[in-house]
Order: structure tokens, then sequence, then C-alpha cells
């Protein structure tokens, strides 16, 4: 089988009360108990493109699952950085862009590239970001190309 690859789009910032991080932690968890019910855990790959937001907060519950689960956290960075893996516990770092060119076109094609690569996307909803919303049209354009990725709103209510 191949490898199922999940992203992840939503909010730089969220600022939750404790209750509203409770209930978006059991969500993440309860949909990737789904995703390990439906596809074998070691095929299941997980991008992360940041370490805030939903990101990090996916990141979380995913570490706390780690001990029951196999399957493998990588951080896609925008500059050719060393140690993340063993800064932040990834279980290794990709940088798939031309490490000569650098800056804010870097975090956009980097989003394209998660979405492209992606066939699973988690969103926090509401989405309200400009970066979000982009990442969620490129996201909508391919699935109507290729049916993929599917796309799976996460709620902290």
């Amino acid at each position: 089988m191949d490898k199922i690859n999940v992203t992840f789009c939503g909010q730089k910032q969220l600022c939750l009360s404790k209750a509203d991080h409770k209930t978006l932690m059991n969500n993440l968890k309860t949909e990737f108990l789904k995703l390990f019910e439906t596809y074998k855990e070691e095929n299941i790959v997980f991008y992360f493109g940041g370490n805030d937001g939903l990101s990090a907060k996916a990141f979380a519950a995913l570490s706390e699952m780690k001990h029951e689960f196999k399957f493998e956290r990588i951080y896609v960075s925008t500059s050719p950085v060393e140690g993340y893996t063993e800064f932040y516990g990834y279980d290794r770092a990709v940088f798939p862009f031309d490490a000569n060119k650098t800056g804010w076109s870097h975090k956009r094609r980097r989003n394209e590239w998660l979405v492209n690569i992606a066939d699973i996307i988690f969103a926090y909803k509401p989405v309200n970001s400009v970066t979000d919303a982009y990442m969620l049209e490129c996201a909508e354009a391919r699935k109507q190309i290729t049916d993929k990725p599917e796309i799976f709103f996460v709620t902290s209510r």
C-alpha cells in the first residue's frame, strides 16, 4: 500500500480557552483514531508546516499517541535548518526547495507543496487567515482534478 500523506491547515495563532483546547485535542485524537482504523498506521505520514496553530495541536495529540501507533512525523522547513528533529521531536525534517532562495515566497511554496502531496488535509474551522484560505483554495482546485485531498474540518467547539 502507498503512503497516506496527511497535512494540516489552520490558524497560525490559536487563542483557545482551556475547555476549547481540550475539545480540539479530543476532536483531533478521534479523527486520528479513525485514520488508524482505516489505514495501516505504518503507512500514514504526517507532514507539519509549522510549530504553531493547528500543526502544534496535532503534533501534541500525535505525540501522546506515538507509544500506541507507528507513524511518521515530518517537519517541512522553509529553510535548510539543522536540528528540527532533535529539538522539536519530529521523526525527520525535509526542505524541498532551492536553498539559494529564501523569504516569504518559501512559506507559500511550502503550503502549495503540502497541498500537492496531501491525501488528507485537516483544517481548523473557522478559516479566517489569508494563508489558510489560499491553501484550501489550492486543495479544492487539486481535488477537482485528482479527487484528492480529502479535507476534514476540526473545531474547538
